[in-house]
């Protein structure tokens, strides 16, 4: 079952950097509006399958997700963590420490009381709190020929007594194409079939459960352009709980969602598009556009 809702926006004013902060948060969270779709989707979240979840989209006014991506910092200009591994090649910030100011500010309310207590209606968890070392949370890239293979979430905090039971996503790629993949898969654990693909759109927001049953992904490597990058805001949630001994680390499933040899050979396509000159690679483009209709 697909949770999907829409969520209509009326006439704002703009969202640029002359703001003040007094404007800022009366735009960034439209409470109600949040409370209001949050509600609705209640029963669809605990009922999906194949594990809890749901996507809203438009729930952001647009102006606030731009300021975001004003913001996004360049790879020149960060100290990101860069995982290329046989299991992913992705970025992801430092938690919030190097991040701009909205940004930080958008951050801290998504961890705020009021939108706890939303997500709380929203999944029937009581008692979630925020983690305030941001670990691994916060703004995440992925580049072309970037991929994340199918796997269950850590759930352990490193430092503090709480478990992880609660992801949320922002996606911030506007005019995605969906032939350049990206789609963030939810995998059934008991029968390895995926169940679910939503694709990575711009004002997406996905909320789903983090428990070591849970498989997720987008282990196809992305095809776009080279000048394009898959972009999203990650905010993880918790509940108290002693540290275990063991368990409750990162698990990989990599013989689902594509093999070695489609990763190598979208390898190959991907290096191919980086040599082309941009000026054949976008003619092509516009030629399958026309086909296309």
């Amino acid at each position: 079952m697909l949770a999907n809702a829409q969520v209509a926006t009326g006439p704002q004013a703009e969202l640029g950097p002359e703001t003040n902060l007094t404007e800022a948060l009366s735009k960034a969270i439209p409470y109600e509006r949040f409370e209001a779709a949050f509600r609705e989707q209640g029963e669809a979240y605990r009922q999906a399958e194949p594990f809890s979840y749901c996507q809203v989209d438009n729930l952001f006014d647009p102006e606030v997700l731009d300021r975001v991506l004003d913001e996004f910092p360049k790879p020149g200009d960060r100290k990101w963590l860069d995982y290329t591994t046989g299991h992913e090649r992705k970025s992801t910030s430092r938690g919030v420490a190097d991040l701009g100011g909205f940004t930080r500010f958008l951050m801290s309310e998504l961890n705020g009381p009021r939108f706890l207590a939303m997500l709380e209606d929203l999944t029937g968890l009581k008692g979630l709190l925020p983690d305030p070392l941001y670990h691994g949370a916060g703004l995440h890239e992925v580049p072309t020929g970037g991929f994340l293979n199918v796997h269950c979430d850590w759930t352990r905090h490193p430092l503090l007594p709480m478990n992880r039971v609660l992801n949320l996503i922002v996606y911030l790629n506007r005019n995605w194409d969906p032939a350049w993949g990206g789609e963030l898969e939810l995998w059934d654990l008991e029968t390895k079939e995926k169940r679910v693909a939503l694709a990575p759109l711009f004002n997406r927001t996905v909320v789903f459960s983090t428990t070591s049953k849970d498989l997720h992904g987008h282990p196809t490597p992305l095809a776009c352009p080279p000048e394009v990058t898959r972009k999203s805001i990650s905010v993880y949630y918790w509940m108290p709980g002693e540290r275990e001994e063991e368990g409750g680390g990162l698990q990989f499933y990599d013989g689902l969602g594509v093999s070695s040899a489609a990763r190598s050979k979208a390898a190959v396509k991907n290096l191919a598009l980086q040599l082309t000159p941009p000026l054949f690679t976008e003619t092509a483009r516009m030629i399958r556009r026309n086909l296309r209709g």
